[in-house]
């Protein structure tokens, strides 16, 4: 089954890959800020995105949400749902968690009269907010606001989650959690999980398989358990790669 977006990014269900890119380049204004990007990942894999600032990460996940077309090569995407936490807030403040989750819910399409609230309260439990469902979110800590935003995410059962700096602003004994939900959420929904991150620990943790990009080029797409045979850190190969 095929459902084209835009010219250049595909819904592909045949494909066994959930997500590939091939040659994609991706330009604002003539310039590009993806350069022949080819890469890939199945479901199951948590998938780590490295890159310093403005290498192009963020216009790759735009790009896989069709909200930005290749002027060259081709985006496939055989997920039927997405979910996404992007760097902007993805709750309202002035609602209650679960007053945000019900409206998001029916924006996604669920009929009102057909809102499972039973699963939303399994869904608050999930992210570890049971007790905060009534809560006004400006009361949020941040670590609160991003579990929020994940429940949100969550909402439609994706086969694809998109993690932007998911644990950016967490304490350490946050982003541990984050890192033991994403492994639960991967072995109990068979989803990938794409996520981009500065930090070089959170990925080694988490993550299957990653690639490095630097200025719109893919440096390198590996897995971790190649990594350590190598002998290498992933610091080490991250310095490599992108001071090339």
């Amino acid at each position: 089954m095929l459902s084209p977006s835009w010219k250049g990014v595909e819904v592909d269900t045949a494909k066994n890959n959930l997500v590939e890119f091939e040659g994609v380049t991706v330009c604002y204004d003539s310039v590009p800020a993806l350069k022949n990007v080819s890469l890939s990942f199945a479901s199951g894999q948590v998938f780590g995105f490295l890159g310093p600032n403005g290498a192009g990460k963020t216009t790759t996940i735009y790009t896989m949400l069709a909200l930005l077309e290749p002027s060259e090569g081709r985006c496939h995407v055989a997920a039927k749902r997405i979910g996404f936490v992007l760097d902007k807030p993805g709750l309202f403040d002035d609602m209650t968690l679960i007053e945000n989750l019900e409206f998001f819910s029916r924006l996604s399409g669920t009929q009102a009269e057909r809102l499972d609230k039973g699963r939303i309260e399994r869904l608050v439990e999930s992210v570890g907010l049971r007790g905060y469902e009534r809560k006004v979110v400006k009361t949020f800590s941040t670590g609160l606001k991003k579990r929020g935003e994940l429940a949100r995410a969550l909402l439609q059962d994706p086969d694809l989650l998109i993690l932007d700096e998911p644990t950016s602003g967490l304490d350490p004994i946050g982003q541990v959690e984050f890192r033991s939900l994403m492994r639960s959420l991967v072995a109990s929904k068979q989803c990938a999980v794409f996520i981009t991150s500065h930090n070089l620990t959170e990925i080694e943790a988490v993550c299957n398989e990653f690639a490095i990009i630097s200025g719109g080029e893919i440096r390198i797409q590996t897995t971790i358990e190649s990594l350590h045979s190598s002998g290498k850190t992933l610091e080490q190969l991250y310095v490599e790669e992108v001071s090339a």
